[in-house]
């Protein structure tokens, strides 16, 4: 009998800030120290993330009896109120089901309130690597 091991999610950040006329955009330089000067509540709220991705995550049961596995990385917007946006795939895997899982555990997970320290960072990657045990 093949059995499902758990899910493996790995956020990935890219750094976004908003321009408008009274606050331009950083230089590019600045980026990179922006996400440095944060790190730890980058990482903190990446861990969060990915719980709560995990949380409502599945492995399609079709796609685990014909054996399907893959990894899809999922991209997506979020301002901070709960919910993902603009959800496409940035990468996929041959199996559709796989796929629409992996949009589907964002569009449906329950993110936490984003800390105001990383107001800026607004666009999210994250990997889902889907496995089967044998």
């Amino acid at each position: 009998m093949t059995t499902v091991k758990t899910l493996t999610y790995l956020p990935l950040l890219i750094f976004a800030m908003a321009v408008n006329a009274a606050n331009p955009a950083p230089s590019a330089a600045s980026i990179p120290d922006a996400i440095a000067d944060n790190s730890q509540a980058l990482t903190a709220f990446e861990a969060k993330l990915q719980a709560a991705v995990e949380k409502g995550g599945y492995y399609p049961k079709e796609a685990a009896m014909n054996g399907e596995q893959g990894v899809v990385v999922v991209e997506f917007d979020y301002a901070g109120d709960g919910k993902a946006t603009n959800v496409t795939l940035g990468a996929t895997t041959a199996s559709r089901d796989l796929n629409r899982a992996a949009i589907r555990s964002v569009e449906n997970a329950k993110f936490p309130p984003k800390p105001s320290e990383l107001a800026g960072v607004t666009h999210f990657h994250i990997k889902l690597t889907y496995t089967l045990g044998h």
